[in-house]
């Protein structure tokens, strides 16, 4: 039913991946949050951005909730995207971490 959206996110996650690998290694945190939100780093913004992006390019009238920005509402699905999960272990070099894109 959702063959469409599911290579989308597919496809746009490996191009989110590509922008975490560039930078996976040779970054520090660059906004230190609170104990609940944890690390902020580059990646996570420009990975943030790269997904959001395309989703609005492609899928204009849906909603994204992003854990990186305000909402964006929209009038039919919603995207919900943590564009780095894992961040403390990624700012350390340690490759245990994710891109989530899922669709509600």
């Amino acid at each position: 039913m959702y063959v469409l959206e599911l290579k989308f996110a597919i496809e746009t996650a490996k191009g989110a991946g590509e922008i975490l690998r560039k930078h996976f290694g040779a970054i520090e945190p660059d906004k230190p949050r609170d104990a609940v939100k944890g690390l902020l780093s580059i990646a996570d913004l420009e990975s943030d951005k790269y997904i959001c992006d395309k989703i609005e390019e492609v899928y204009p009238l849906d909603s994204i909730i992003s854990e990186e920005r305000n909402p964006k509402e929209g009038n039919r699905r919603t995207w919900v995207i943590d564009p780095l999960d894992g961040t403390t272990n990624f700012t350390h070099g340690i490759p245990d971490f994710v891109i989530y894109i899922a669709l509600a």
